[in-house]
């Protein structure tokens, strides 16, 4: 049982690696979005697309903006499900190790 532990642990270590590195290029993707989103020719992260007469702006492109923040509000909510799955391996990991510590000590 010993060894079933310490082979569950190692492989809930190695998940939860795999998904920290899905998270950083998740976040690096998000940050280039932004990035182009607030670039010239474009209506920004949240920035209004329409004039004062309520007419598309000219000077943004209304489509491409639109994309973009379509885009990045989809990753939005596959990182805070990401994050989620994150949390619960981590909680798994620490009480996993835990219960090995204290069977290890008795």
């Amino acid at each position: 049982e010993e060894m079933g532990s310490a082979v569950t642990l190692d492989l809930l270590k190695q998940q939860l690696a795999q998904q920290m590195q899905q998270k950083e290029q998740m976040e690096a993707e998000m940050t280039l979005l932004a990035e182009r989103l607030n670039s010239h020719g474009l209506g920004g992260i949240s920035g209004s697309l329409l004039d004062a007469q309520g007419y598309p702006r000219a000077d943004v492109d209304v489509r491409e903006t639109r994309v973009l923040r379509h885009q990045l509000a989809v990753m939005n909510t596959d990182h805070k499900h990401l994050m989620g799955e994150i949390e619960k391996k981590l909680w798994a990991v620490h009480a996993m190790a835990a219960e090995m510590r204290a069977a290890a000590a008795s």
